[in-house]
């Protein structure tokens, strides 16, 4: 799929994303898989989910681009997901976060991995709220300008270019020589 061009002038009070889902009246999103999308230039989030008590269980989300294109973004909101499973995207110019593991009065912590991916130029990368439960390793981060603090991303590649072939026109392929090639982590049965 190839979801583009969301603006906040266009789409005034609703909230408009890549993909959504909440628990609502005893609905549930379980065993779903998310891949191989394009999810580019939008304001909210690429990725908007919201569980309570067990509604919303094991999603992957693997092999998607998601660029905002420095609009007020999220890559990945998630509240309330268990066995969230974020593996092999690319983040680009996140003007909010590239994914949060957070939480709201009604939903349960947010528990999962998050490997192996590339956030470059964004605002925050990946985090998650106390109490929560986040595996990140493997993920390559940075920024155009200034840098990151490697300390809080021991497992990751931090502050290395990941050398796209042509990012201006978001050709978000990989040259030979990036330094994310061949770096992630082995994932089996996903």
């Amino acid at each position: 799929n190839y979801f583009h061009v969301i603006l906040a002038e266009e789409i005034g009070s609703s909230h408009v994303d890549g993909f959504q889902t909440f628990e609502n009246n005893g609905g549930i999103a379980k065993n779903i898989i998310i891949e191989n999308n394009i999810v580019s230039g939008f304001f909210h989030e690429g990725i908007m989910m919201t569980g309570t008590s067990g509604s919303h269980d094991n999603i992957i989300v693997r092999n998607n681009i998601f660029s905002s294109e420095g609009t007020a973004s999220w890559g990945i909101a998630a509240h309330g997901i268990y066995n969230l499973k974020v593996y092999n995207n690319v983040f680009v110019d996140m003007a909010i976060h590239g994914i949060g593991f957070r939480w709201t009065s009604t939903t349960t912590p947010t528990t999962g991995e998050v490997k192996n991916n590339i956030f470059y130029n964004g605002v925050s990368n990946y985090w998650k709220e106390e109490g929560y439960t986040l595996d990140g390793a493997y993920n390559l981060l940075y920024k155009t300008s200034g840098s990151i603090d490697p300390a809080n991303y021991p497992n990751d590649i931090v502050n290395q270019d990941p050398k796209f072939v042509d990012v201006v026109n978001k050709d978000y392929r990989l040259q030979s020589d990036s330094p994310a090639k061949d770096a992630g982590a082995t994932l089996t049965g996903f």
